[in-house]
């Protein structure tokens, strides 16, 4: 359970991080806007599907 934990906490400050890093390089042009949109898709997507992780986990109460 403890890891469980410790894994969620990791993948916010992960979520975090890509939301900084994607809105730095949306700011300075660095990629376009494809590839930005792409970003946004995937690390949304991660956000989705680690909030239907942990409703089951809660749910079900089980641990990976």
């Amino acid at each position: 359970m403890i890891f469980d934990l410790f894994g969620t906490l990791f993948s916010i400050l992960l979520f975090i991080v890509a939301i900084i890093i994607v809105r730095r390089w949306e700011k300075e042009k660095i990629l376009g806007k494809n590839f930005i949109l792409l970003m946004k898709i995937i690390y949304v997507g991660g956000a989705i599907f680690g909030i239907f992780l942990l409703i089951y986990q809660i749910i079900y109460k089980t641990t990976l």
